[in-house]
C-alpha cells in the first residue's frame, strides 16, 4: 500500500525521530558512565549560562570570547539547580545523538543502508575521544552542521529555496556556538553559488539570508540590553586578537594539523585513500554527495588552521564529514579495489574506526574524572559559614562547579583561571586586582595547583598580599585527589 503524497513527510519524520531515540538510548549508554568527568571549560559555560538566565548578560557581566549561541545552550541546562552537573551530560547526549541521526539519513538516503547505520552507530564511540567526555562546543556545533549538509545533499536540479534558507540558518547558528564554523558556511555557500547555472545569485542571497538570522538575532539581543559593544569586543574582536597570541604561529598551527589527528589516524587514512582513489566513487555515481561532504570537511580543516590547530577537542568537529566518507571508501570503493573487502566491509570499517583511538589512550591514559563531591562539600561549608544564595565568592583555580553547587555569583565578570591569571585579550590590564577589589565575600582556592604556562609572574603574589591583609582562613576540604581552602572576608572595623 502506498502512502499519499501527504503523508509522506509525516511518515519520515516519525521514522527519523524513531532513529533518534535509538541513538540517544545508545548514546547515553556509552556517554553517561563518563558523567564525572567534568572539565574546566564546560562548567564555565555552564555557570554564564546561569548568569544569563538571572539577568547576568555574557560579555557584560561574564566575560568570554566565545559566542553567544554556545551559552544560551549551557543556560538550558541551568533551569534545574538542584542537579546542575547532569543536565549538561543529557545535552551532550542529545546532541551527540542528534548528529548521529544525521549521519544515519545523509548515509541511507545518498550512499547506502549500510553507510548509514554504521556511521549512526559509530559516531557516539568517537565522540568520546579527543576529551570529548566533556561537552565542548564542537559536540554542540555538529548537528547543526550535520543537518545544513543533509539539507545541501538534494539533487542540484531539485534544490528547493526551502533547503537554502534552512542550511544557512543552521550553519550561521553553528558559527554562534563557534566561531570558526564561518569557514564551513563559506565554502558550503559558496558551493550552493557554483552548484548551477540557473538561479544561482538568488540561491546564494536565499543562503546569506538564512545564515544571518541567528547571528542578528544576537545583535539586535544585545543592542536592546545595552551591551551590543561589549558583546562584539569580545565575541569579535576578542576572538580574532586572540587567534595571533597563545605563543603558537599560524605556520606551526598548521603543521601541528595532522599530527594532532593521531586518535583518528583510521579515519584519517579512509579519507585519503578516498581521495586516492575517487575515480571509483565517481563511476558509482556517488561524486556529488561526495563533493558536497568533502567541502564541508575542507571548511572544517580552514577552521582548524585558522585556530591554530591548539587543542585536541578541535578536532571533534572533523569526525562526522570523516565518518562519512570513510565509509564510502569501505562500502562502495574497497570492494572494488580488493576482492575479499567488500564481504568484510563492517568489520574493515569498525577496525579503522575505533582500534587508531583504543591503542592511542592505552598508550597515553588520561586521568580519571574528579568527584565533584568535594565540591560540593565546599559548597556546604560556605552556606555555614554565612553565604546566602546569589553571594558573592572568587574560586580561583578549577573548582568552577562550586559556583553552581553554591548558588553563588562570581566576583567579578572576569572569572575563568585563565582570563585571571595569564595575559588574555579583552580582560583588561590585570583583572584579578579588580576581582579582588570587589571584596568577594569568600575566596576558594585549590590546593596544590599546577602553575599555566600563560601565569603572570606577579598575580599569584597579589592573591597572597590580599589574603594576608583581608581575609582569614577558616578551613579546608579534601578529597581523595584534590583540596581547597577557604577564606572569608574579616569584618571592617567600626570606628569608635
Amino acid at each position: 500500500m502506498t502512502l499519499p503524497a501527504r503523508l509522506v513527510p509525516r511518515r519520515d519524520f516519525a521514522n527519523a525521530a524513531l532513529v533518534f531515540l535509538l541513538l540517544l538510548c545508545w548514546t547515553a549508554l556509552l556517554r553517561l558512565p563518563f558523567w564525572r568527568h567534568t572539565g574546566e571549560d564546560e562548567i564555565f559555560f555552564a555557570v554564564v549560562g546561569r548568569q544569563w538566565l538571572h539577568g547576568a548578560l555574557p560579555y557584560a557581566a561574564s566575560f568570554d570570547v566565545k559566542p553567544p549561541g554556545l551559552f544560551a545552550l549551557f543556560a538550558l541546562t541551568q533551569f534545574w539547580s538542584a542537579a546542575p552537573i547532569l543536565p549538561i551530560k543529557l545535552l551532550g547526549c542529545v546532541a551527540v545523538a542528534a548528529t548521529s541521526t544525521g549521519l544515519f539519513l545523509i548515509g541511507r538516503r545518498y550512499f547506502s543502508p549500510q553507510v548509514g547505520l554504521y556511521t549512526a552507530l559509530l559516531y557516539p564511540f568517537c565522540s568520546l575521544f579527543l576529551s570529548g567526555t566533556e561537552l565542548w562546543p564542537e559536540i554542540l556545533q555538529a548537528p547543526f552542521e550535520t543537518f545544513a549538509v543533509l539539507l545541501l545533499l538534494a539533487p542540484r536540479d531539485d534544490l528547493p529555496q526551502r533547503n537554502i534558507v534552512l542550511a544557512g540558518l543552521l550553519l550561521g547558528a553553528a558559527a554562534t556556538i563557534r566561531q570558526p564554523g564561518v569557514f564551513e558556511a563559506a565554502l558550503l555557500g559558496l558551493m550552493v553559488f557554483f552548484a548551477g547555472s540557473a538561479r544561482k545569485y538568488l540561491r546564494f542571497a536565499s543562503f546569506l539570508a538564512g545564515a544571518a538570522i541567528v547571528p542578528a538575532g544576537f545583535l539586535v539581543y544585545f543592542w536592546a540590553s545595552g551591551d551590543m559593544r561589549e558583546f562584539l569586543n569580545a565575541a569579535v574582536l576578542g576572538a580574532v586578537a586572540r587567534m595571533h597570541g597563545d605563543n603558537i604561529s599560524f605556520a606551526a598551527g598548521a603543521w601541528r594539523f595532522f599530527p594532532m589527528q593521531k586518535p583518528i589516524i583510521g579515519l584519517l587514512l579512509l579519507t585519503l585513500l578516498l581521495g586516492v582513489h575517487r575515480d571509483l566513487v565517481r563511476q558509482a555515481g556517488l561524486a556529488r554527495p561526495v563533493v558536497i561532504i568533502a567541502t564541508w570537511l575542507s571548511g572544517v580543516a580552514l577552521g582548524l588552521i585558522a585556530a591554530k590547530s591548539q587543542y585536541d577537542h578541535y578536532f571533534l568537529i572533523l569526525i562526522p564529514p570523516m565518518l562519512l566518507l570513510g565509509a564510502v571508501f569501505i562500502f562502495h570503493a574497497g570492494g572494488k579495489l580488493v576482492a575479499w573487502a567488500g564481504n568484510l566491509a563492517p568489520l574493515l570499517f569498525a577496525t579503522f574506526v575505533m582500534v587508531p583511538p583504543l591503542v592511542y589512550v592505552a598508550f597515553n591514559p588520561s586521568a580519571p574524572g574528579a568527584d565533584l563531591a568535594v565540591e560540593r562539600q565546599v559548597a556546604r561549608r560556605l552556606h555555614d559559614a554565612g553565604l546566602a544564595d546569589g553571594g558573592r565568592i572568587l574560586v580561583l583555580d578549577s573548582g568552577a562547579p562550586i559556583y553552581l553547587y553554591a548558588h553563588a555569583v562570581p566576583a567579578f565578570r572576569v572569572f575563568h583561571r585563565q582570563h585571571l591569571l595569564c595575559d588574555f585579550p579583552g580582560v583588561g590590564a590585570d583583572p584579578l586586582a579588580e576581582a579582588l577589589a570587589s571584596a568577594p565575600q569568600f575566596i576558594v582556592i585549590k590546593q596544590a595547583s599546577a602553575r599555566l604556562i600563560c601565569e603572570l609572574p606577579g598575580r599569584i603574589g597579589e592573591l597572597n598580599q590580599t589574603l594576608h591583609d583581608r581575609y582569614a582562613r577558616i578551613g579546608s576540604v579534601t578529597g581523595p585527589t584534590e583540596g581547597f581552602g577557604l577564606y572569608q572576608a574579616r569584618p571592617t572595623s567600626i570606628p569608635r
